[in-house]
């Protein structure tokens, strides 16, 4: 047991983290992976509602599919609000 997972034991969670994936195997994977991990996992299936989850729930990690049906994570990534202000805390 290392000195991360003593810290992870007596304070909980690491964070929310963002999942945004359309494939549902993978976004359950990766979801499974961070939840392990100890994060708490949000997963959104597009990149707008992404955008919008990200705004509102300012998480501490994202996980994003350059590949989204309806944008591409590349032009998602720039103009999303957690690249552009700090998370507050």
């Amino acid at each position: 047991m290392g000195w991360d997972t003593r810290i992870e034991d007596a304070v909980g969670s690491r964070g929310l983290c963002l999942v945004i994936e359309d494939n549902p195997d993978i976004r359950d994977l990766i979801g499974l992976i961070l939840t392990n991990a100890g994060f708490d996992v949000h997963s959104a299936e597009g990149g707008a509602d992404g955008f919008r989850a990200a705004a509102v729930l300012q998480p501490v990690l994202i996980t994003l599919d350059v590949g989204l049906p309806d944008m591409d994570g590349r032009d998602v990534a720039p103009d999303c609000p957690w690249s552009v202000r700090p998370r507050s805390s």
